[in-house]
């Protein structure tokens, strides 16, 4: 206490010193801010997640055909806010790439009258959505000419911060379920950065 008298008294004898003092104590006071802060500076500099480069996404799309029985595989960008989705990529077994799709955007939500909504709302809480399919828009019924009934699907990038998904469709319910989720994900993951 006597030091702090001492310094109070010896701040008192000119302004110029209580200026340099308070400037002094609010960068100390911004630099333990800016300490205790590092972490939730770090995750804001590196940003909203994003799809890998159209390479890489073909990569993990192509292990997805060599690994699982499944017939195709599609990948949508996506924004909610926006309730757009974007096809980066179109992948079927038999005759690869399907340029056509590159670019179709429609909406990520709409009227209900498929399935749509309910795959969106699961990914959105980080969980694989698989059904039985029926088509309903262009994308669809490229699975369609790939001879899909059943089809998966599971966001990209982490959960709540979804900047995609991937759309692995199958001639028939796959005999082991996990594994094929199993897969999917390890795709989802490898196509985020």
């Amino acid at each position: 206490m006597d030091k702090l008298i001492d310094v109070l008294k010896w701040v008192g004898d000119s302004p110029f010193r209580l200026v340099a003092l308070i400037c002094l104590a609010m960068m100390a006071g911004a630099g333990f801010f800016a300490w205790e802060m590092r972490e939730d500076f770090k995750h804001a500099l590196r940003g909203h997640p994003v799809l890998r480069d159209q390479a890489d996404i073909e990569v993990a799309a192509k292990a997805i055909l060599r690994d699982t029985e499944a017939r195709a595989v599609i990948v949508h960008e996506m924004n909610v806010g926006a309730n757009e989705r974007v096809t980066r990529l179109a992948l079927s077994k038999d005759n690869g790439k399907h340029r056509p799709l590159h670019g179709y955007t429609v909406s990520l939500f709409n009227n209900g009258s498929n399935n749509r909504n309910a795959a969106t709302i699961a990914m959105l809480r980080g969980e694989v959505y698989c059904k039985d399919f029926k088509s309903s828009s262009k994308a669809g019924r490229f699975m369609d000419r790939n001879g899909v009934k059943y089809l998966c699907r599971a966001g990209i990038g982490p959960l709540g911060k979804l900047h995609g998904y991937i759309a692995v469709g199958f001639k028939k319910k796959p005999d082991d379920m996990v594994s094929a989720r199993a897969r999917i994900l390890i795709a989802a993951k490898e196509m985020c950065r």
